[in-house]
């Protein structure tokens, strides 16, 4: 049976949303963690009408699991770590985004995921997914890289590799670059018979859809493809670059999170990659401290 808390009584709410997924925690005032709950894509710079209705629908059933009714959005903060928002227009659109909830704040997903994994406010975060990214902050100086996104950038990500691999298996059926066991892979997995076959039913695809392909360069790495090694090597040279960059900042703890994260991690130089060390919190916990943090700061200075 659904309850409501009681009246004056706060909750948080954290929201790690990106290409691939949302995922919420509800916590108490404490940011005791009270329910969570996942959800289809939140990045609004792809598709803001699909990444509001995700959050809607994500946040409600993070309620649910709870046991409190609907109603008691109106007693929560929300803090979103989203990706996208780097860009301002996004970024102004969402904070403009009427929620029934007590109140809401935004900032990108970069900044949730490195405040969640660090116990010390300075740290850098690369972010390995269907994006890709880097954040650090050094004593109230940050420092964004990438999160660019597709088709501009987010190299090393799994829509990168997998676009990659949809490149390599053109070439390889056009005879203009070297045969891959990544051609009959790809071509099986969106069953697809001809280049122009793959290229049709590519016409209307997503970030995600690409990224549904990045397991196929891993296996063929697994099975010595050196085309699907190349791509790999590419991708993890792009990401040592990016944590050093971060590193030279003065970050005093680097982590990596994302789906590909141990995936990808491996692949990057050994001296670079003794570096990184686990994240202490999932991003959506950052957000939720994230929004704690907001809320009291407003309550301060009101202005």
């Amino acid at each position: 049976m659904s309850e409501s808390p009681p009246k004056n009584t706060l909750l948080y709410a954290g929201i790690d949303g990106g290409g691939t997924k949302c995922q919420v925690t509800l916590t108490d005032s404490n940011l005791k963690p009270l329910a969570s709950a996942r959800g289809g894509p939140a990045n609004p710079y792809q598709d803001m009408a699909t990444a509001k209705h995700a959050i809607e629908t994500t946040l409600a059933a993070a309620l649910d699991k709870a046991g409190l009714n609907r109603s008691a959005m109106s007693q929560v903060v929300i803090g979103m770590g989203l990706a996208g928002v780097n860009i301002r227009e996004i970024h102004q659109a969402m904070c403009a985004w009427q929620l029934p909830c007590a109140k809401h704040f935004v900032t990108t997903d970069m900044h949730i995921a490195n405040t969640a994994a660090h116990s010390a406010p300075n740290g850098a975060v690369i972010v390995i997914g269907t994006g890709t990214s880097g954040f650090c902050e050094v004593d109230g100086r940050t420092l964004s890289l990438g999160g660019h996104g597709y088709p501009l950038g987010d190299k090393g990500s799994g829509c990168w590799l997998g676009i990659s691999a949809i490149q390599a298996t053109l070439l390889a059926e056009d005879k203009l670059g070297p045969k891959t066991q990544l051609a009959p892979m790809v071509l099986e997995a969106l069953q697809a018979r001809t280049s122009l076959d793959l290229v049709a039913k590519l016409n209307n695809a997503k970030q995600r859809d690409f990224a549904a392909l990045a397991p196929l360069v891993f296996s063929a790495a697994e099975n010595e493809d050196a085309v699907a090694k190349n791509i790999i090597r590419e991708g993890a040279e792009y990401l040592a670059g990016l944590a050093q960059r971060l590193l030279d900042f003065g970050a005093p703890r680097i982590s990596a999170i994302g789906g590909l994260s141990k995936k990808m991690l491996p692949n990057i130089k050994s001296d670079l990659a003794q570096k990184f060390q686990p994240a202490l919190e999932a991003p959506e916990m950052g957000a939720a401290i994230f929004a704690r943090k907001q809320f009291k700061a407003m309550l301060s200075d009101p202005k």
